[in-house]
């Protein structure tokens, strides 16, 4: 019963996040938060949807999507950035930063090396909870300005 909720929870959100994303990336004159909200929407469903599903343990694509996943929280500080700083453009080291990340996670998911794998999987959710208190930072440091305006 518990898993058929799961699965059920997991499949409706998958499909709203699936339709979000379409309709955030299908507009190219759309503002660019909304853009990177379709991007953080699809890496969304590759962790919940895809990846974390038991019953795609023996594909062959589960380890590139949990790479991608890892990425996920560089996603959401690019995306909290744009949305609450004016004038923020994604750069180059933002892009550097989601791919170190989202190889890290592949090295991982692959075991490879084996005896690191382990410290490299515990500084990816390091990692990812420095980034999304650096966006929660970012996003509480603007509200002043917001508030005034």
């Amino acid at each position: 019963m518990t898993h058929d909720l799961d699965l059920i929870f997991r499949t409706g959100s998958s499909a709203i996040l699936l339709l979000l994303g379409v309709l955030f990336l299908a507009r190219p004159r759309q503002a660019l938060a909304a853009r990177i909200a379709g991007i953080l929407a699809l890496n969304v469903i590759a962790y919940a949807a895809i990846a974390l599903t038991p019953s795609v343990a023996g594909l062959p694509l589960k380890a590139p999507l949990i790479a991608l996943s890892s990425g996920c929280s560089v996603v959401l500080l690019v995306f909290t950035r744009a949305l609450f700083e004016d004038d923020f453009r994604p750069g180059w080291g933002h892009a550097a930063a989601w791919a170190v990340i989202c190889g890290l996670g592949l090295t991982a998911c692959l075991g490879r090396p084996a005896p690191y794998a382990r410290i490299i999987e515990g500084g990816l959710d390091l990692t990812g909870l420095v980034i999304i208190a650096i966006a929660a930072i970012r996003m509480i440091g603007s509200w002043p300005a917001d508030l005034v305006e």
